[in-house]
């Protein structure tokens, strides 16, 4: 009988500070993120100082995520607990 693995990812929350300054930017940034497949979900307040991106993934580490975000010229650095 064969052996089976069963492998679990676990979803993780990645929160940034980020340069946005506009809605269609921040969709820009979600787009680029959720069909590229490093997120599942993607959150913004551009409202509080930080221009905050909350990112949910299983995938991406959070250097993956921030140069996908570069590339869009958008300034981001991993904000810590």
């Amino acid at each position: 009988m064969p052996a089976f693995s069963f492998f679990s990812n676990e979803k993780q929350v990645l929160v940034f500070s980020t340069d946005l300054n506009s809605p269609q930017q921040a969709e820009a940034v979600r787009y680029q993120l959720t069909h590229s497949g490093l997120a599942e979900r993607v959150a913004f307040d551009l409202d509080d100082c930080d221009r905050v991106l909350r990112v949910e993934t299983e995938a991406a580490s959070a250097g993956e995520i921030a140069q996908s975000v570069r590339e869009l010229g958008v300034a981001i650095s991993e904000l810590e607990d």
